[in-house]
């Protein structure tokens, strides 16, 4: 008898474990829900039952499918209760539940002291404090349970990746997600170039021509605002791979060509100013901090001629889609339309709407998520417009969650660039400091475009921050075990 339980492997118990509970859910998902939400679920319970057994034999697995995924916002995705659940919710939460059941049994999980994680944690805690004020409690678990779900981001991929090669490996899988995500926002320009209904183009309606002339691309994201902020994150590796000489450790020198074109396209073609303005600073400071490798001949004659093919490409793109496109496109980045235009008025009407309701509130705010309930006048359920939004995180969080919110808030930000920068500083491999260096970049452009954009518990941003703990964690734990 106790041959037979010895031989019952930990995995086995959780496959057949697994499997029989997907068997009575599926069940009970034909029986009582309609397509296509019972289809959705289907297919997801029967892929995760799927992906167990091999995660349980190799987990970083998963991290790799979550960075090629990372792109991906709408699809594939299932709305439940007026909240969408991405494919990388779903592989997070199997990937953290697997890894750390069979890595408690194996000893394999490396417990260390992580002060950013921490730093969540307060801002977590911070954020609860807001709830007595809320007049949509509702709304406020929604939130917070979503930015629970960003914390266990944050410890599974710092748990998973424990070295350089799994860390090389989530980088793959982001930059091959990055080249389909990329072609998939040129295909949606030039399919709605030629008249293809949004079905086909997967544009959003107002996204099309009809607005500009030419369509704003979008990729698989939410809006065009939401696929220029993904853009920083491959962008700048692609970019710091091939001017530090790591490439050849990351990707095909041939595809990081094509892949930085292709998204400096599409990041133009999104016509995002607040994206514009990141992508601005982003470059000031990257040209200040890597000016030695900048400027140099083979550094400057390929940046020439990729610059020189995307602004023609971009141009010519742009131009022949109707006679006052251009006009149009430079006037909105330029944002000509500042006095009268719907979007910049609505933006500063919400501005000043947040800044009363910070001074009303200041300590502790006025309810995690229940700035769009307030002003709209109805927190009893979801209009049908969704809830407004300030399109200014810092604000939305000082009026939302006050003082006790936007301090912590500020105090993870200050965390991550301290060690990642300490991290850079520390570090003799030349991988992993160009990943710590582009990694730092894309989230200095994402912290500048947060000013024009407020939802605060977007996926590939606290993936990114995972990926700035996990490569300084990667450099402090092999600075420690030299001195040992």
């Amino acid at each position: 008898m106790k041959n037979i339980f010895k031989n019952f492997k930990l995995g086995s118990v959780l496959l057949y474990g697994g499997l029989l509970l997907a068997a009575v859910v599926l069940g009970f998902v034909m029986a009582y829900l309609k397509p296509p939400l019972s289809i959705a679920i289907v297919v997801t319970i029967s892929a995760v039952a799927l992906l167990v057994p091999i995660l349980i034999k190799n987990p970083e697995f998963s991290l790799v499918l979550v960075g090629f995924f990372l792109p991906f916002e709408r699809f594939p995705a299932i709305d439940l209760g007026g909240a969408t659940v991405k494919i990388n919710h779903i592989l997070i939460l199997v990937s953290f539940l697997v890894f750390v059941t069979t890595g408690i049994i194996r000893k394999k999980i490396k417990l260390r002291f992580d002060p950013i994680a921490l730093a969540i944690v307060l801002m977590l805690f911070a954020f609860s404090f807001s709830f007595k004020e809320a007049i949509n409690l509702q709304r406020s678990i929604e939130v917070f349970v979503f930015m629970f779900l960003m914390l266990i981001v944050y410890f599974t991929v710092t748990l998973i990746i424990q070295d350089k090669k799994t860390l090389i490996g989530v980088v793959k899988g982001v930059l091959w997600g990055a080249l389909v995500a990329g072609l998939l926002g040129i295909y949606q320009f030039l399919g709605d170039s030629i008249g293809l209904p949004t079905s086909i183009t997967l544009i959003k309606p107002g996204y099309d021509q009809s607005t500009f002339g030419f369509a704003r691309v979008m990729g698989a994201s939410q809006e065009p605002l939401y696929f220029a902020n993904y853009i920083f994150i491959p962008l700048a590796i692609s970019v710091l791979a091939l001017i530090r000489g790591t490439v050849q450790e990351l990707f095909s020198k041939r595809l990081i060509y094509l892949l930085s074109a292709i998204l400096l396209i599409d990041f133009i073609l999104a016509l995002s100013r607040g994206a514009y303005l990141g992508g601005a600073v982003m470059l000031l400071i990257f040209f200040i901090v890597q000016a030695k490798l900048v400027f140099r001949i083979k550094t400057i004659l390929p940046a020439i001629l990729i610059l020189i093919f995307v602004l023609i490409g971009s141009y010519l793109a742009i131009a022949k889609t109707a006679p006052d496109s251009l006009d149009k496109f430079i006037g909105h980045a330029l944002v000509n339309d500042r006095t009268q235009g719907e979007s910049v008025v609505s933006r500063v009407d919400a501005i000043e709407a947040s800044w009363e309701l910070f001074k009303e509130k200041p300590i502790f705010g006025n309810g995690l998520g229940n700035y769009g309930p307030i002003v709209q006048n109805d927190p009893s359920e979801t209009p049908d417009v969704g809830w407004y939004i300030v399109n200014n995180e810092y604000l939305e969080i000082l009026a939302e969650t006050g003082l006790a919110g936007a301090l912590t808030f500020l105090v993870v930000i200050i965390l991550v660039f301290y060690r990642g920068i300490k991290a850079f500083a520390l570090s003799d491999d030349p991988v992993v400091k160009t990943l710590l260096i582009a990694f730092l970049l894309a989230f200095i452009g994402i912290l500048i475009q947060y000013a024009s954009f407020s939802t605060l518990y977007i996926f590939h941003i606290w993936f990114l921050i995972a990926l700035i703990g996990a490569s300084a964690n990667i450099t402090f734990n092999q600075n420690v075990k030299k001195t040992d």
